[in-house]
């Protein structure tokens, strides 16, 4: 009997940290505990070993790869490369053991510009519908075709220039200058998208990390397909916190929350907006914060050890857990 290439987050066997990472391993117990988090899978730090040595996305995981987009589609209740009710997901590296920002993630894969009109719908706007699509220009060309994002952020640009047009700047940059363009297919997005996340464990700098950390080459990492909900727009958000203070270990939420924006803005200091820390959460958005607090304090509890947690507040108001791992050494 062959091995499963992929495991839901759902699934009721309790899955090894070695099999699916760490942020797998987290996104399962949340999910256990019935914890608001986007439904999706992962693929195994076992299928990587066989990717390592393949080179290549083969038919058997393909397949598995396609029931597990046909799981979320079912969830979520909207369908992956539809036009009229589009589901985007996250591509996300998850190694057994944590790694910032050493390894790649593509957050809105699955978008195109033919889903504009319905995204503006969801989000409300059609400039966050635009925006959404320029963020994964950018990180769908560093992690697929070797771009630095920073070479985008130093476009000529002027300072009313919509994010449509911003979109076309991009994507004109990469075509003239590399050659290069993003797929039209949502099939192959998909699947470029996790053969790079795969590929990025080998990175020169994931291979320098891990020797300076004394972290062995071959556990591979795992790739975890999840469900986008966007925070960037009005009224919605992203943030990291800690269940307690870090230095004093004295209990209470510790971190930041950025109004309009998405994952990586806050937890890779892309964005240059002033976060709220989570006193000014509190006083700005007390719904959010108390929802949060309970989820945090929950999850420390269930975990026996400070928490570091990442969240977004949805386009639908809905506050979901995208990650949560132990800081351990704090009483």
């Amino acid at each position: 009997m062959r091995m499963k290439y992929i495991v839901f987050f759902d699934d009721k066997a309790d899955s090894s940290v070695n099999l699916v990472g760490g942020k797998g391993w987290g996104l399962q117990k949340m999910t256990q505990l019935g914890l608001p988090v986007p439904f999706g899978f992962t693929i195994t730090t076992d299928t990587w070993r066989e990717f390592n040595e393949r080179k290549e996305i083969w038919p058997e995981l393909l397949s598995e790869i396609k029931q597990g987009i046909s799981q979320i589609e079912e969830r979520m209740g909207k369908k992956f490369g539809d036009v009229d009710n589009p589901l985007l997901v996250s591509v996300r590296s998850g190694a057994r053991y944590s790694m910032p920002g050493m390894m790649e993630t593509i957050l809105n894969v699955g978008i195109s510009k033919e889903i504009i009109p319905s995204l503006s719908k969801s989000l409300g706007n059609e400039k966050y519908a635009w925006d959404t699509y320029s963020r994964f220009i950018k990180m769908y060309s560093q992690a697929v075709f070797n771009i630095h994002k920073g070479e985008f952020d130093l476009l000529p640009k002027t300072e009313s220039i919509s994010n449509e047009d911003l979109s076309v700047l991009y994507e004109n940059y990469i075509k003239n200058k590399y050659s290069k363009v993003i797929p039209e297919s949502y099939e192959e997005k998909l699947i470029t998208a996790i053969k790079a996340v795969f590929d990025s464990w080998n990175s020169h700098s994931a291979v320098g990390y891990r020797q300076m950390n004394g972290i062995p080459n071959d556990l591979g990492t795992a790739v975890n397909v999840q469900a986008m909900v966007f925070g960037n727009r009005e009224n919605s958000g992203t943030g990291v916190l800690f269940t307690r203070n870090t230095i004093s270990g004295e209990k209470g939420l510790v971190g930041d929350y950025l109004e309009n924006g998405q994952g990586e803005d806050i937890v890779r200091g892309a964005s240059e907006r002033q976060t709220l820390s989570m006193v000014e959460l509190e006083n700005k958005h007390s719904e959010i914060y108390k929802e949060i607090k309970e989820y945090a304090l929950l999850l420390e509890k269930n975990r026996g050890n400070v928490q570091d947690i990442e969240f977004t507040v949805s386009q639908d108001d809905t506050t979901y857990i995208l990650q949560s791992r132990d800081i351990t050494g704090l009483e």
